[in-house]
Order: structure tokens, then C-alpha cells, then sequence
């Protein structure tokens, strides 16, 4: 696949109307408003780096990026044995639940335009599956499908994360439409380290440390009024 196709494919996979379902989640963001503990930006910004450092780095993008190795090298069991990881290594319910829902929205999305018979073989692989499809998984296959760059892929991981918490944060209130897209052109430093934290770790050392979101998230399936699934 030629880079012109590639950087076509990157496009779409990190186009934020891609529908997957991230929009129905706020990553750990809303619980937290509830309770008062995030009002303004200066807040904000420190959830969203203490977030992208300790959560979506050494966790999904560690996946994405060992994903597209495995995946560059065939090694199909590798790949599921990832994905279980993966599995086990998001402990808190809603957001487990979210990432496999977001996955296998986009093998069906994958399934449509059909990237390489490689990559159709390990979809259809998960779908026959009632476990697994985590969409870190997927991604980082989907990309080295498509001949996207080990780092662009992560890179493109870490900045959809913290796009769509922006996107939460905006629907919540917290900040305008305008405010959120200069603190995304801002966090790209930000997003550079934490692709370099995900790029530097084994896929045995995956694991996420906010223990104190983690409380408020497992307490929101019970919150009255919520507008987010996690």
C-alpha cells in the first residue's frame, strides 16, 4: 500500500465522526464533574495529562503499538493473547466494556473497506469470538495493515484520546468548543510523551495508576442523570 493510501486510512481511523461509539464515553471525566472535583480548565488540564501518563500510554497505547508488531509479524496468537490482556488489565467495568464495544464497532467498520485479506482474517477471527475486539487491538493491526508508521499510530491513539475527552468535557460544560480545540492544538508535546511512553514499555508492564478516578468511576453506573457510559 502506497503512502498516499496510508495516510488515507490514518485519516479516517482518527476522523472523529468515525462512529465506534467513544462519543457515548468520557473516560473517567463526567464522575468526576458530578462530584465538583473539575470545574475549569487549569482542572482540566491537569485530569487530562495525569490521564493520557498514566492511563491511556502505559495501557492503550502500549497495546496499540504491540498490536501492530504482532501483527507485522503474523503472530495471530500473539494477537489474542494481547487482547486478553488488555482485557485484564482494565479494571474498572464500564471502561472495559467500552473498549470492546469501540472495537468491534470498528471491524464492522473494517469489514466495509477491507484493508488487506490479513487483517479481514483476524477480524473475522474476533467477531466469531463472544470476547476480545479491544479497540487498542484493533487499531494498532488495522494500521500496520494499512502501512501506517508504528509511531503515527501510536501518536494517532494518544491524540484521539484526548480529543475525545475534550469533546466529553466540552458536552459537560466545562469548557466551550473553542477553548477545547486550542488545549488540543497545545497538548501536542504532551501527546508526543506519552507515544514515547507507550512505544518504551513491554506489553507485560501494561497497567494504569488513577486510583483515585477509578474510585468515582465505579461509582457512576449508579449516578442519577448521568449523559455518559463511562
Amino acid at each position: 500500500m502506497n503512502s498516499s493510501s496510508a495516510l488515507q486510512i490514518l485519516l479516517h481511523l482518527s476522523d472523529s465522526s468515525l462512529p465506534v461509539g467513544r462519543f457515548a464515553h468520557s473516560f473517567g471525566l463526567e464522575p468526576l464533574a458530578m462530584e465538583g472535583l473539575i470545574e475549569g480548565e487549569e482542572e482540566l488540564l491537569e485530569y487530562l495529562i495525569t490521564n493520557l501518563r498514566d492511563c491511556f500510554a502505559p495501557l492503550d497505547g502500549v497495546a496499540v503499538s504491540w498490536s501492530y508488531r504482532h501483527f507485522s509479524e503474523g503472530n495471530f496468537r500473539a494477537l489474542h493473547d494481547l487482547d486478553n490482556l488488555v482485557t485484564c488489565r482494565k479494571i474498572i467495568p464500564s471502561t472495559r466494556l467500552a473498549s470492546k464495544y469501540c472495537g468491534r464497532e470498528l471491524i464492522r467498520i473494517l469489514s466495509e473497506i477491507s484493508i488487506s485479506m490479513e487483517l479481514n482474517s483476524f477480524t473475522d477471527q474476533i467477531s466469531r469470538q463472544k470476547k476480545g475486539g479491544n479497540l487498542s487491538v484493533v487499531i494498532g493491526a488495522a494500521s500496520a495493515a494499512a502501512g501506517i508508521g508504528i509511531r503515527e499510530c501510536v501518536v494517532m491513539e494518544m491524540r484521539s484520546a484526548v480529543s475525545s475527552l475534550l469533546s466529553a468535557a466540552v458536552r459537560l460544560g466545562l469548557l466551550s468548543a473553542l477553548s477545547a480545540q486550542r488545549l488540543l492544538w497545545q497538548s501536542a508535546g504532551i501527546i508526543e510523551e506519552a507515544a514515547e511512553i507507550s512505544l518504551g514499555l513491554d506489553q507485560e508492564a501494561m497497567a494504569t495508576w488513577f486510583p483515585d478516578a477509578d474510585a468515582y468511576s465505579l461509582r457512576h453506573r449508579f449516578a442519577f442523570g448521568r449523559n455518559f457510559g463511562s
